[in-house]
C-alpha cells in the first residue's frame, strides 16, 4: 500500500506540470537546440544551418486578445552553446514599407509600438 501510495505521488509529481501546461496554451514550452561553440555569428541574419534546424516557437498576442494569432507572423528560434544562448527573430510583415517608429527610447515601455 505505502509503496503504490509513493508511485502514485511520483507520477503526479511527474505528469501534472505538462498537464497544467497542455491545459493552459497561455504558458507554452519550447526546446533550445544546442550547437557546437561557433556555429552562431551575431550579424544579424539568421543564415547558419542551425537556425533551420532549431525548434519554431509561434508568437500569440498579449494585448489586447490574449492568446490570439498575431496579425503577423513572428517565429523565434533558440539555440544554446556550452556558454550562450541565441534568440533569433524573424519578424513578417507584408507591408514593412508602412512600419512607422512612435519612439527611439530604449529600455522602457514601448507605448503602442509593437515590441518583443
Amino acid at each position: 500500500m505505502f509503496g503504490r501510495a509513493i508511485t502514485m505521488a511520483f507520477m503526479l509529481a511527474i505528469l501534472a506540470p505538462a498537464a497544467l501546461a497542455a491545459a493552459n496554451p497561455l504558458s507554452p514550452t519550447a526546446a533550445a537546440l544546442r550547437v557546437a561553440p561557433h556555429t552562431v555569428t551575431l550579424d544579424g541574419r539568421l543564415d547558419e544551418p542551425a537556425w533551420k534546424n532549431a525548434q519554431l516557437i509561434t508568437l500569440t498576442q498579449q494585448d489586447p486578445h490574449p492568446g490570439a494569432p498575431t496579425p503577423y507572423r513572428t517565429e523565434v528560434r533558440v539555440l544554446i552553446d556550452a556558454q550562450h544562448i541565441y534568440f533569433g527573430f524573424t519578424n513578417i510583415d507584408p507591408h514593412p514599407d508602412q512600419i512607422a517608429v512612435h519612439t527611439l527610447q530604449r529600455d522602457n515601455d514601448q507605448g503602442n509600438d509593437d515590441h518583443i
